[in-house]
C-alpha cells in the first residue's frame, strides 16, 4: 500500500504542477494575444494620425504657395510702376537741364 500512496502523490503532485503550468501558460497567451490586439490598434490611430497630419501639411503648403505666388504678383507689379515712376522722373530732369542750358547762357550775359 506504501507504493499506492506514493504513486498516488506523486500523481497528485504531477496533475498540481501540469493544471500550474497551463493555467500560467494560458495567462501569458492571453496577455500576449492581448498585447497583439494593443498594437494592432495603437498603430492603426498612429497611422490615421500621420494621415491626418500629411494632409493638413499639405494644405498649409498650398495655402503658403498661394501667398506667395499673391506676394510675387503684388511686388511684380509695384516694380513696374517704380521704374515707370522714376523713368518719368528721369525724363522731366533731363528736359529741365535742357531747358536751364539753353537759357541759363542768355540769362547770365543779360545780367552781366
Amino acid at each position: 500500500m506504501d507504493i499506492s500512496l506514493v504513486f498516488s502523490h506523486a500523481l497528485a503532485f504531477l496533475i498540481g504542477a501540469l493544471s500550474l503550468y497551463f493555467t500560467a501558460y494560458t495567462k501569458a497567451k492571453g496577455t500576449n494575444k492581448a498585447l497583439k490586439e494593443d498594437i494592432g490598434s495603437l498603430e492603426s490611430l498612429k497611422q490615421q494620425i500621420i494621415t491626418r497630419h500629411a494632409e493638413e501639411l499639405e494644405s498649409i503648403k498650398k495655402q503658403h504657395q498661394l501667398d506667395i505666388e499673391k506676394r510675387k504678383f503684388k511686388y511684380e507689379d509695384k516694380r513696374v510702376q517704380f521704374s515707370k515712376y522714376f523713368r518719368l522722373i528721369d525724363e522731366f530732369n533731363s528736359k529741365c537741364n535742357l531747358v536751364f542750358i539753353e537759357r541759363f547762357p542768355q540769362m547770365l550775359l543779360r545780367l552781366l
